[in-house]
């Protein structure tokens, strides 16, 4: 839910907060993700693929200590500048009707 809150697209492992990734075994239930990526550099420019993914672990009953691999932020990327547009999404505007 933190990272569906702070808007913009899934961050690089290395841009994620301390605390926002575990190393070792995780706690709570471990989900595991997997989707096609929408662009070359990015799983989810838009942020779309983060709000799907939060309402599928709502729906099947995800707690907030449970964890979440997901490729793009459980791996170091190579660096790229990431363009702008990737943070004006619907991410950021439309976690109001998501129920958490």
């Amino acid at each position: 839910k933190w990272l569906v809150s702070r808007g913009g697209p899934f961050p690089r492992r290395q841009d994620l907060h301390e605390g926002g990734f575990v190393i070792g075994e995780p706690q709570g239930q471990a989900w595991v993700t997997s989707y096609p990526w929408a662009s070359e550099m990015h799983p989810s420019p838009s942020g779309s693929k983060l709000l799907d993914l939060l309402a599928a672990l709502c729906k099947f009953g995800a707690n907030d200590d449970d964890s979440v691999f997901i490729d793009y932020c459980s791996l170091p990327q190579r660096a790229h500048a990431v363009p702008s547009a990737y943070f004006q999404n619907c991410a950021h505007t439309c976690t109001e009707g998501v129920q958490a």
